[in-house]
């Protein structure tokens, strides 16, 4: 800035114009100028010169004006009361004035040529490093507020404004002091901001507690995992969430580390939930100091590492499984790496080559093989590289020096090592040959299988029958090896069968069919089942007529159950309603739709419930049957006196799979039982008759058949023939008696109602008779006509007697249902047992039928026997009614 440089520009200008005359002067020296062009010339050097001066003198009125501009700067630069700095492009000062070097409390000449961003303190140095930066790359003016530390190490905040000379790409700055504490105000509140927003995003919980461990703060996460209010939580202590075996690991935590260091290593333990339940975190806890050291309290970054712990204990167990596999897996294991050096070997390869753990971890794998056996097959490593899997055999050499056959399966794994199960095959070569050599026992294994089998190629050509196939169906194997199966079975065509052999060699899956046809010329039931196999199937035939035969009986049994007149209901162990006959739905006058919809307990009173649940429920819970009498409402209120008969359907574990009822409205027995109240005005005369009768023919009838019954198993059991024949001269003696007894007692009562008369003698006997023989006896009687003829009711009563004899001596058994009742004006009794029954294609002789069958030609009867053996035995009678005359 110095104002002299005016004089040098003076007399450049005029030696320029000297020069130029000077070069005039020569030029016309080497030619012919006329006068007239020598004074235009002249002139116009004038005027030229002329120009030039008044340049000049412009040029030196710029150059004060400019002089005292750069004055008036240098005074404004120097004064200023900001610091002002200008910094090259690399940050060194260039100049500055005396309010800048006031700010460092230096003389300019110890600031110039030094980095300005050495006086920036750590924490504003990247923020004054981004905005010096990013100054340059884009010439736009910033402005931020920054911490300077000066050379005597104290600091002072400064707010800098900051623009770029794009001519000399230099920075200007102009720096203020600002107050302390309104820069530490502002920072502060950008900084609580900021705190806040990372305090509320953080995913980790944040928990901040005083030096009495109580909460003063946390975030939103933290208070959701442990289910607590904010409100809640500010009032618990960080031992209050934590489980208390936790407290003395923690506690010498915070002793050890975090006091001593004023943070502590990341920990885990665990929290427990407002709940009560606890999950896993890990935290990191850092003491908080103020100004003058005090300690005022830690917080501390929390993390639930419920799902890491999850992953963790997975990644561990599956760890734990996959070295529990190999170390005990059945096969020998090795792993090596890319040239075959063992890395990985477990039990079994120690065991397999008789080597030491450490002798094989310090070998290659082809130390072990032959070099003969490699030559021939080679270690392809190669191979492995690509991904191959190689599976070969080989023989290795033990330490012993003995060779040892196995097969081994080498994969290559990404980390560049190849793992490799060997399998000793000394045992399955041996076994191949005893397998070669047991083939035929295995023919005469499947020979002694008692399922008929076959097996057949996959064009259904025969390849194989056992005998029992043989025996059953009546073909030779010879006979039908390498036959299609059409030919064999000609009515196979069409056949469900024949499609279920399709259906497996298409689809190599297992399965079965029920079809009928021919064998040894009788038509029958099969279930067939179809198993795939490598050549072909394999067929198992199974005779199942029988079974087939059951089903339709239990058909037709189910038909005899919807014909009944009885009521049906059928319910699941809980009671619910899953069957009634049409009978049921006659009586209560409900379909069972209806039925369904409503409670069974709600057709009973409560009388009729509280025998359903003291009486009959408990007992089929027992797996017994309960017979008795409820009362029931039907659809119109109206209530019916039942008759019921319950029982129930067990599985092998004996538990009740259904339950089942018979009802029978005995609405008009109960009123014959309601007329029953007549008999008390028959004279006494008549009471003492009947009375008589009923001792003789109960007390002395029943006497007189025990002993029959007595003499009869004395007869089946002596081998005397004599003994035999004097025992048979007294039974029919006894007979004899038993029939004038009936005679007698019958003529004494004839005058009393024959049903009531009837119902009476045969109750008493069936009593007696039940406690002499131990068989429990079900009697049902339905209403009767009011009279009966005697001769009907005599030989009623003998054909029970009889009957009764014969199932308790040869029946085995355990029970015997009764059951009486009129029927389009015929007598009718079903005496039912559960004994072991006969065989109904033999003839029934003996075993008293013959006087059964006298008894009912005597009134016009019939009876039938329906026996099936080991299960039981069926009589039924009946008769048509004749009234006393």
């Amino acid at each position: 800035m110095n104002v002299g440089t005016k004089v040098p520009q003076v007399q450049l200008i005029s030696h320029i114009v000297s020069d130029e005359q000077t070069e005039l002067q020569k030029s016309n020296a080497g030619m012919n100028i006329s006068e007239s062009d020598l004074i235009n010339l002249t002139l116009e050097l004038e005027a030229q010169l002329s120009e030039v001066k008044s340049q000049n003198e412009e040029l030196m009125q710029a150059l004060e004006n400019r002089e005292a501009a750069n004055k008036k700067y240098t005074s404004l630069f120097e004064k200023n009361p900001c610091g002002l700095f200008i910094l090259s492009e690399n940050g060194v000062i260039v100049e500055l004035n005396a309010a800048g070097a006031a700010i460092f409390n230096k003389k300019k000449s110890m600031l110039i040529n030094r980095n300005f961003i050495s006086f920036i303190s750590d924490a504003s140095k990247a923020e004054f490093n981004n905005c010096f930066k990013t100054l340059f790359e884009t010439h736009c003016s910033s402005k931020l507020n920054v911490k300077l530390r000066k050379l005597d190490g104290s600091t002072v905040f400064v707010h800098i404004d900051a623009e770029i000379n794009e001519v000399k790409l230099t920075c200007f700055l102009s720096i203020s002091i600002i107050a302390e504490q309104k820069l530490a105000d502002g920072s502060f509140q950008i900084a609580e901001n900021k705190y806040r927003r990372l305090h509320e995003s953080l995913m980790d919980g944040f928990a901040h507690v005083n030096m009495s461990g109580k909460i003063i703060e946390c975030n939103e996460i933290f208070c959701t995992w442990l289910g607590y209010t904010v409100e809640e939580i500010k009032n618990l202590g960080y031992t209050d969430i934590t489980p208390e075996y936790w407290h003395k690991q923690e506690e010498k935590i915070l002793v050890e580390q975090v006091m001593k260091c004023g943070f502590s290593e990341v920990y885990e333990k665990e929290y427990r939930r407002k709940d009560g339940t606890v999950f896993p975190i890990e935290l990191r806890t850092i003491l908080m100091s103020d100004d003058d050291g005090e300690k005022i309290g830690m917080w501390a970054i929390v993390r639930d590492i419920s799902q890491r712990k999850q992953v963790e204990n997975k990644l561990r167990l599956n760890e734990e499984k996959y070295r529990t596999l190999i170390e005990f897996a059945p096969d020998a294991f090795f792993q090596g790496d890319a040239v075959g050096n063992l890395i990985v070997v477990n039990n079994k390869a120690i065991e397999l080559t008789g080597f030491s753990k450490a002798e094989l971890l310090s070998m290659n794998l082809s130390e072990l093989i032959p070099e003969s056996i490699i030559k021939n097959n080679p270690l392809r490593y190669d191979l492995l590289k690509h991904g191959s899997v190689i599976k070969t055999e080989r023989a290795i050499l033990r330490k012993s020096g003995e060779l040892v056959n196995i097969e081994m399966n080498s994969k290559g794994m990404p980390d560049g090592t190849y793992q490799c199960f060997a399998r000793d095959i000394t045992g399955r070569k041996r076994a191949e040959e005893v397998l070669r050599e047991s083939e035929e026992r295995y023919r005469e294994l499947a020979d002694s299988i008692t399922d008929d089998f076959f097996s057949l190629d996959k064009d259904l050509k025969f390849t194989y029958c056992n005998k029992s196939f043989e025996k059953n169906s009546g073909f030779k194997i010879t006979d039908i090896i390498g036959k299609f199966i059409g030919d064999v079975y000609p009515d196979i065509k069409d056949s469900v069968r024949k499609k279920l052999y399709l259906d497996v060699l298409k689809t190599q899956q297992p399965g079965s069919c029920v079809d009928e046809f021919h064998v040894k010329g009788e038509k029958k039931y099969f279930e067939i089942k179809a198993y795939p196999s490598e050549k072909g199937l394999v067929i198992f035939i199974y005779d199942i007529h029988n079974r087939i035969q059951t089903e339709k009986e239990l058909t037709l049994f189910k038909s005899i159950i919807e014909a009944s007149d009885a009521a049906v209901a059928v319910t699941d162990p809980d009671g619910k309603l899953i069957y009634v006959n049409p009978a049921h739905e006659k009586l209560f006058g409900q379909s069972f739709e209806e039925a369904m919809l409503i409670n069974f307990r709600c057709y009973h009173t409560e009388e009729s419930l509280k025998i359903l649940d003291d009486e009959m429920m408990p007992a089929l819970q027992q797996g017994k049957s309960w017979e008795g009498e409820l009362f029931a409402c039907n659809k119109d209120g109206l209530l019916i006196p039942l008759w019921v008969h319950a029982g129930s359907i067990q599985d092998a574990d004996g538990q009740n799979v259904v339950l089942f009822t018979i009802l029978d409205d005995i609405s008009g027995q109960k009123k014959a039982e309601t007329d029953k109240l007549h008999l008390e005005l028959i004279k006494g005369e008549e009471a003492e008759r009947l009375r008589i009768a009923h001792d003789l023919h109960n007390h002395i009838g029943h006497i007189i058949v025990a002993i029959k019954i007595h003499i009869e198993r004395a007869i089946a059991s002596s081998a005397d023939e004599k003994h035999i024949a004097q025992l048979e001269n007294i039974l029919d003696k006894v007979i004899f008696a038993i029939k004038e007894v009936r005679l007698v007692s019958s003529k004494l009562a004839e005058r009393f109602s024959a049903p009531w008369r009837l119902r009476q003698q045969i109750s008493t006997f069936l009593t007696d008779l039940e406690i002499t023989s131990g068989i429990q006896i079900v009697q049902k009687i339905d209403p009767l006509p009011d009279e009966i003829s005697d001769l009907l009711m005599r030989n009623v009563v003998g054909i029970l007697e009889e009957a009764l004899s014969n199932v308790m001596k040869h029946s085995d058994a355990k029970s015997v249902y009764i059951h009486i009742f009129i029927k389009k004006n015929r007598f009718f009794l079903n005496i039912r047992d559960n004994g072991k029954g006969m065989d109904n294609s033999q003839p029934h002789e003996g075993s008293g039928l013959d006087f059964l069958k006298q008894e009912a030609e005597q009134i016009d009867g019939e009876i039938s026997i329906k026996s099936v053996p080991g299960k039981f035995c069926m009589l039924k009678f009946n008769a048509p009614v004749y009234t006393a005359v």
